[in-house]
């Protein structure tokens, strides 16, 4: 009889000390344990091979097990549930994530709520991020904007980048809190020092159009390129804007056109619809029904309001 490995499953040789595939040490020997009692007695249960192993390392139980998620979600989940019902936080939070969304066990929200609280507890940013997230949302538990804002504020505080950006919203919003630009725009720029894409998007609309700040278009146009470079479709679409408009950059249509065309593609229904006028009109190009219709037709099925208006009037 052999030995089951607690961290990866693998099935080993008597007298092995240590797992043929990922190295953990064979539980018990370092306390001097019967290996083949121990191994009798657990019957391979990875729940009864832990509790045997009194000196386990729970932050490497936590990555095997993160690694084993993306092979084998099942028995991954099960090594990260039992890490996390030993008090590891890191396990709390990614066990939060799997009822959440549904891997390697039933999606269950108010088993995530009840995990990500256990974690956020114990100061995990992200799941207090993500506690605050369930509420903002109503998943498995109520839906309280001014609870959520509490749990943003928390994880903002300690540095999370989307926090601190949902934080700016909820201030900009007025949403579980009381409207204020001034807070919106530090928030903003608080994700945004951190490279937050958009963090830097939300930065260039306040710039642009003077929210928590004097109105300064260079510096609008600086941030959405910045978060343009990270793959923001938003962002693509706000250069567009500045440079069919002449906004903080000289007005240039074609460069307009250009990152119309990238955020269209992309999929962005209200790209879509600029580059549906542009062609309608010959801005850029030479006029185009055809094209004029194709790209409004996209938009539309997006549900965008002047893209079906817009086809009502050249059908």
């Amino acid at each position: 009889m052999g030995w089951v490995c607690p961290i990866c499953s693998s099935n080993n040789k008597n007298g092995d000390r240590a797992c043929m595939v990922c190295g953990e040490t064979c539980p018990g020997i370092e306390l001097g344990f019967d290996i083949q009692s121990q191994m009798n007695n657990a019957s391979g249960n990875f729940s009864s091979l832990l509790n045997a192993y009194k000196t386990v390392n729970l932050e490497d139980i936590f990555n095997n097990a993160l690694n084993m998620i993306k092979s084998n979600p099942r028995v991954g989940f099960e090594k990260m549930l039992e890490c996390a019902k030993r008090g590891y936080p890191p396990a709390q939070n990614e066990v939060g994530d799997c009822y959440y969304y549904g891997i390697g066990v039933s999606q269950d929200f108010s088993q995530a709520l009840l995990w990500f609280e256990k974690a956020a507890q114990h100061d995990v940013r992200q799941a207090q991020y993500n506690l605050g997230f369930c509420y903002f949302y109503g998943k498995g538990t109520y839906k309280n904007q001014t609870t959520a804002v509490l749990w943003y504020k928390k994880a903002a505080e300690g540095g999370h980048s989307e926090a601190q950006n949902e934080l700016g919203d909820c201030y900009y919003f007025g949403t579980g809190i009381e409207k204020n630009n001034e807070k919106a725009f530090f928030w903003y720029g608080k994700s945004a020092e951190q490279g937050n894409a958009t963090g830097e998007f939300n930065m260039g609309f306040c710039y642009l159009i003077g929210i928590g700040v004097a109105v300064d278009q260079e510096k609008a146009f600086e941030y959405f390129t910045k978060s343009a470079a990270q793959g923001s479709l938003d962002a693509e679409n706000a250069i567009a804007e500045c440079y069919y408009n002449g906004y903080g950059v000289s007005q240039n249509v074609k460069k307009a056109i250009e990152h119309y065309t990238i955020a269209a593609n992309g999929g962005l229904s209200k790209a879509q619809y600029s580059l549906g006028f542009c062609y309608e009109k010959g801005h850029g190009f030479f006029p185009s029904k055809r094209k004029a219709i194709e790209w409004y037709t996209k938009a539309a099925e997006q549900g965008h309001e002047e893209a079906i208006k817009a086809l009502e009037r050249l059908k």
